[in-house]
């Protein structure tokens, strides 16, 4: 195709469908770095030290909900709305305002040192480096959001590039020259962050030095306290499997538990990128009140994605042997219930995008806190008797619950505007989850049987091309 086609094709797309594409396209090669990176960290570090840096991720993400009450999402965005003739004063008071929580943050660990220590299993230096990650890197994340929000997204996705390129270079860099490898893994990623941070609080304080505006910290209080139940849930629901099989079966066991995880989850880029489409075009059918073909479009996507976990699950001793080294080998019987919630992951969205269109968000909160709820209880029942392995298949069942529940809401919610059962075909979208269980234990038993495991993958292959083919031009419809 020419140039001239092109930028006649492309060129006049609107500001935020190229936004989205970009942001797209950036996750994708993030993750991408983010996973080529994997063996090189598996074989420079022990299992044990492996675990050890899983465990601080783990840690980083929950401890950074309650350092930055996630202000830079859709707080942010708010913000910039409502107050739309400061909104370099909004960025500069919340970012002061994740300074604060912070440096409380780390007061409290000091105070409460011991308790802190047998809570997390992370020493006061690794706490620190949390805190200090979280309230420096905050300046980058902040500009960030505000560029999106502007569509300028050219920017994000260099800067987002060059970070996640620069870390792991470091990472190496020191893992090589310490014998104390995890924690110069940890250390890496705090230096780039805290350079990174510094210099986006120098340029998003030169426009307006205002730091605290109480009028802000407010708004921002008044709007992210009531959710964090759902951000901290939603961590939860996805990081607790590692704390609790660190604190019960130690971290050789997270180091296994966390590749198969990774590599099970692999597919939650596409995912994350399908959901974008689609949730748009979900909001304007509820809107028009037309039904048109979204319960057509939602069951040949799902199938999709169904076929592309079975895809994965029958490739994971590959992978794992790939990623990971013998120690590792192990992981391989957790793949696929992994990649099974992968399928789930990607059903709950649909659902609660009915629950954020008509604004009830108290319901996406009651399902995200009884879904980590149930996950910790069957996480601290299970593990113990069953290893690492048991975490696997707590994820897949919680994240079952998790679809059922915003499910269930939604035609609640849909049933009082009399219009339930008209977007989505829940009894044939679950059915699909059903056989992707049952496909999840057949490839298991493939494992044993090579033979049968290749008949397995090159039947996927052909499905999954057939349906890339005939879903590709849903996806440029529900895009426009």
């Amino acid at each position: 195709m020419k140039k001239e086609t092109l930028i006649k094709k492309y060129g006049n797309l609107p500001d935020s469908v190229k936004a989205s594409a970009w942001n797209t396209f950036s996750s994708i090669i993030q993750k991408g770095i983010s996973i080529l990176t994997i063996p090189i960290f598996t074989r420079m570090m022990s299992t044990q030290e492996y675990g050890e840096v899983s465990l601080y991720s783990s840690w980083y993400a929950i401890i950074a909900i309650f350092g930055s009450l996630n202000l830079y999402h859709s707080t942010t965005f708010n913000g910039l709305t409502k107050f739309e003739n400061d909104k370099n004063g909004v960025i500069s008071s919340f970012q002061s305002l994740t300074f604060v929580l912070s440096a409380a943050i780390f007061l409290l660990s000091l105070i409460f040192k011991d308790y802190w220590f047998r809570l997390t299993g992370l020493s006061e230096i690794y706490i620190l480096m949390i805190c200090v990650s979280v309230a420096s890197f905050s300046a980058f994340n902040y500009w960030t959001a505000k560029e999106r929000y502007d569509y300028r997204y050219k920017s994000v996705v260099v800067y987002s590039l060059i970070i996640s390129i620069l870390s792991p270079i470091l990472a190496i860099v020191l893992i090589n020259t310490s014998k104390y490898k995890a924690l110069a893994r940890a250390i890496a990623y705090t230096i780039v962050q805290v350079i990174v941070g510094v210099i986006f609080l120098v340029y998003n304080s030169k426009n307006d030095r205002k730091y605290i505006n109480t009028k802000y910290w407010k708004y921002a209080l008044f709007m992210n306290i009531p959710l964090l139940p759902h951000y901290l849930s939603s961590i939860v629901l996805s990081e607790s499997d590692r704390i609790i099989v660190g604190r019960i079966c130690g971290k050789d066991s997270v180091a296994l538990y966390s590749l198969a995880y990774n590599i099970g989850m692999m597919m939650i880029v596409v995912i994350t990128a399908i959901n974008n489409s689609i949730t748009p075009y979900i909001f304007k059918t509820l809107k028009k009140d037309n039904v048109n073909n979204l319960k057509k479009i939602s069951l040949l996507i799902a199938v999709f994605i169904m076929c592309m976990c079975m895809l994965s699950m029958t490739i994971g001793p590959e992978i794992v042997s790939t990623l990971g080294t013998k120690e590792y080998n192990d992981s391989i019987w957790i793949v696929p219930p992994i990649a099974c919630s992968v399928y789930f992951c990607f059903l709950y969205p649909l659902f609660s995008t009915i629950e954020l269109f008509f604004e009830k968000t108290f319901f996406v909160s009651v399902s995200s806190l009884i879904a980590a709820i149930i996950n910790v209880a069957l996480n601290y029942m299970f593990i113990p008797k069953y290893g690492f392995y048991a975490a696997a298949y707590t994820t897949l069942f919680s994240y079952i619950v998790y679809a059922l529940m915003h499910f269930f809401f939604s035609e609640v919610i849909l049933k009082k505007k009399n219009r339930a059962g008209k977007f989505f075909d829940g009894f044939l979208l679950f059915g699909i989850g059903v056989l992707g269980i049952v496909m999840m234990f057949i490839t298991l038993f493939s494992y044993y049987n090579t033979m049968f495991r290749i008949m397995l993958l090159l039947i996927e292959l052909a499905v999954v091309t057939i349906l890339a083919v005939r879903i590709r031009p849903l996806i440029r419809e529900i895009s426009k």
